[in-house]
């Protein structure tokens, strides 16, 4: 794992660890679902790492625009990657990161729906 990778990783413990200790719960963990997302949150961290180190390398060297823009675009792709792969982790502290006004919309339209249908009474 790239440095940045670990980097990732250690910031999420971390995260979890404030998570247990807010809720008072010591035997909070990842599931199985959540650490596959940390894993591919983690590997896009090293590719961006990678990533911009070819960057650097292709402005002090030959400055091959054609190479340089490709490794930008991926670079974008990779931090989207990122993102969407953190945004499936259920941590309150990531909660403000949302609207409020959206989220109880989304609530409120999602209120009682199981297996993909409305509950009826």
């Amino acid at each position: 794992m790239t440095a940045a990778g670990e980097r990732l990783r250690a910031q999420l413990d971390a995260a979890m660890e404030r998570e247990r200790a807010q809720l008072g719960q010591p035997a909070l963990e990842w599931d199985e679902r959540e650490q596959q997302h940390i894993d591919a949150a983690c590997r896009a961290a090293g590719a961006v790492e990678l990533l911009d180190e070819r960057i650097a390398a292709e402005r002090a060297a030959e400055n091959r625009a054609s190479i340089l823009v490709k490794c930008l675009a991926e670079r974008r792709l990779q931090d989207a990657r990122v993102s969407e792969h953190l945004g499936h982790l259920q941590l309150e502290q990531f909660a403000p990161l949302k609207n409020p006004h959206r989220v109880a919309g989304g609530r409120a339209r999602w209120d009682g729906v199981q297996r993909g249908r409305k509950g009826t009474a």
